[in-house]
């Protein structure tokens, strides 16, 4: 997880650039590889992007939730929780759009995931916001403190032009300050 850290910003837009250019690339072409479709491995590639996405965040969140400073803590195991509901809610998203979902997923778990992704986006982006803000600025941040980074968290790859070197400063700073 702390290679994702460590990346520059320019390193996790590329991953993010490349995955969603796979996934446009093949949503437009009409291809077929063997028995898989150019629509099938669309959702392949938008579902491994969503999963670099949700992991770059988690490991945002524990990072900076670990911190013995940071004066806004939360709850791992539940962030955990919550990422992975998201993740495994837009995975089903992109599924529908295949038109595997029936076969995948039953309808009934469809509608349950369907809160627990909103349940997942709303703690996630909430609290790893909030920490990450709190670590910067030595204090609980309030709430126009630290929606900023929530749109900026939320809206990758814009974001992580801006959260990235953020983050990187925190994690050398952090990392002069065990050694």
């Amino acid at each position: 997880m702390k290679y994702l850290i460590k990346l520059k910003h320019w390193q996790a837009f590329m991953i993010y650039a490349l995955g969603l250019l796979l996934h446009i690339l093949f949503l437009k072409v009409d291809l077929k590889f063997g028995i898989i479709t150019s629509l099938e491995l669309s959702g392949a590639f938008a579902i491994i992007t969503l999963i670099f996405f949700f992991l770059w965040v988690l490991a945002i969140g524990l990072f900076v939730n670990n911190i013995t400073e940071n004066p806004y803590k939360f709850r791992n195991g539940l962030l955990v929780f919550a990422v992975l509901c998201s993740t495994i809610g837009y995975a089903n998203l992109n599924l529908e759009r295949v038109g595997l979902t029936g076969e995948i997923i039953p309808e009934w778990i469809s509608m349950i995931l369907t809160l627990l992704t909103l349940f997942g986006i709303i703690y996630t982006f909430y609290n790893v916001s909030k920490s990450f803000k709190s670590i910067e600025i030595n204090r609980k941040a309030t709430f126009s403190e630290y929606i900023l980074d929530a749109i900026l968290l939320f809206a990758f790859p814009i974001g992580v032009w801006f959260i990235q070197p953020r983050l990187n400063r925190i994690y050398y700073k952090e990392k002069q300050r065990t050694n």
